[in-house]
């Protein structure tokens, strides 16, 4: 998801996601903040790779869903059963119950000091518990407990502790290199470790000895894999960025109407990747001057948000300038139109006279009368008609605060609206359930904007520099 470039990369934290290779092969990749970190994916903030080893990545409460292990795969996870004393991590535990025993257990999980993530294994009802609030500050079970009376009424045939997967990386001064880390074994996924440099390509940290395969995840969860087209028992090193449109904080530079930034590929090839498409919503675009970076205002007008969830868009939504960066999430509208939509508003800026570093929308938005919103639209009428060429979208949704400026200068007719010589139905936000059906039905045509290159050459792109065919966005 591509918002305001306020907010250059989605993912503030440390996350973790699901790959898989042209094998079939299951990996497991830690992202690191810097990025990059795929966008327009469903790679969920905040996790470690430790949260997804039985499929809890797919749940929004942590509930072990959608991956079946073996049992091979399962002991390379866990190893042979623990003793009470040698368990450490009572938040991380398997249980084997007593198959006699099977109801009282899931009884006694229902108690508030003990949460059952779900069964990981059943031929052996394997249970993936945390038992933590069972535990005393001294490490020992509390009397009276769920997992007390479980031990007491004999419900547990074996206990597994369920291990940390930590990856890390660190600089070497003296090598001049970052040296990859990690604090396990084995591991029945390919484990791949993104450094805190950008400039160092993602590792492979573990080569599992019975690889979790594609087949043993539920196959309404698959497409939420990011799927990448090489073999990892032959990658020691990959670039997610080559496959996919990733956030990161490097440095990037535009090339017709997006943004690539310099990512390595391997350990002896570099490559400019496509980390903001649509880059058509510079903030430094002046209305009045029509030219980018504008002298006469020191860049600091005030920014518009710009949001797009998918490269592929078929729904141009047009927004009030007034709207801030959380106006996309409160849209009453349903996810599957949502999923389709570009946000943009209809001018690019507002120039003030009173420049301010990082200034929001909301610091100007008192001067923005319908007059001088009118005004700064005509004037950056080619910006929005270069949006709408780009895009070409099948219908666009406009909010019911936009239209009437909107309507001043791109005159409306019929539910359609003409931009570029080209007629386009439009529909008012709060009509759209109205006519829902008409909508998807546009909604779902295939896509007919721009197609942007996924990556460039450092040597295309030097060439490109030399003929201006790149830009500094900022």
């Amino acid at each position: 998801m591509i918002t305001d470039k306020e907010y250059p990369a989605t993912h503030s934290m440390s996350t973790a996601w699901y790959m898989v290779d042209a094998d079939g092969n299951v990996g497991l990749m830690a992202f690191d903040d810097n990025g990059p970190v795929p966008e327009f994916n469903h790679v969920e903030p905040d996790l470690c790779i430790s949260d997804m080893a039985f499929g809890q990545g797919f749940s929004e409460d942590g509930m072990c869903v959608g991956i079946h292990l073996t049992p091979a795969q399962i002991y390379e996870i866990c190893g042979e059963p623990r003793n009470l004393n040698e368990v450490n991590l009572w938040f991380k535990v398997i249980l084997a119950i007593d198959p006699a025993y099977i109801p009282e257990f899931l009884l006694l999980c229902e108690n508030e000091d003990i949460t059952n993530y779900g069964c990981i294994l059943p031929e052996m009802n394997l249970f993936y518990v945390d038992a933590f609030e069972c535990i005393d500050s001294n490490h020992n079970i509390i009397a009276g407990s769920s997992l007390a009376m479980m031990l007491n009424a004999g419900m547990i045939k074996a206990i597994y502790q369920v291990p940390e997967w930590d990856v890390n990386s660190e600089y070497d001064q003296s090598a001049e290199s970052v040296v990859f880390t990690k604090n396990f074994e084995n591991a029945p996924y390919y484990i791949y470790c993104q450094s805190y440099w950008s400039s160092t390509p993602q590792h492979r940290m573990n080569v599992p000895s019975t690889p979790v395969n594609i087949s043993q995840i539920d196959e309404r969860f698959r497409r939420k894999i990011l799927h990448v087209p090489i073999r990892f028992q032959d990658a020691e090193d990959l670039q997610i960025a080559e496959w996919y449109v990733c956030g990161s904080n490097v440095k990037v530079l535009g090339i017709n109407n997006a943004g690539y930034s310099l990512f390595p590929i391997n350990k002896h090839t570099k490559k400019y990747c496509l980390t903001e498409p649509f880059l058509i919503d510079f903030f430094e675009y002046c209305p009045k001057q029509k030219s980018y970076k504008c002298q006469r205002c020191n860049l600091d007008c005030a920014r518009i948000l710009t949001e797009i969830n998918t490269l592929t868009p078929t729904i141009l939504y047009i927004k009030a300038p007034t709207k801030d960066y959380r106006y996309f999430k409160r849209l009453n509208l349903p996810e599957y139109l949502k999923a389709k939509m570009a946000l943009f508003s209809y001018i690019p800026s507002f120039p003030h006279k009173d420049p301010k570093y990082f200034m929001s929308i909301d610091g100007v938005a008192h001067m923005m009368t319908v007059e001088s919103l009118t005004q700064l639209l005509a004037l950056s009428k080619g910006w929005f008609e270069n949006v709408v060429k780009v895009i070409n979208p099948h219908v666009i949704i406009i909010d019911n605060e936009a239209l009437p400026v909107f309507a001043e200068v791109f005159p409306i007719s019929n539910n359609e609206v003409t931009i570029n010589n080209s007629k386009y139905p439009i529909s008012p936000e709060s009509d759209v359930m109205d006519h829902e059906h008409y909508i998807k039905s546009l909604a779902q045509q295939p896509y007919r904007g721009q197609i942007f290159r996924m990556s460039y050459t450092e040597q295309e792109v030097e060439e490109l520099k030399r003929t201006g065919g790149t830009f500094e966005p900022y």
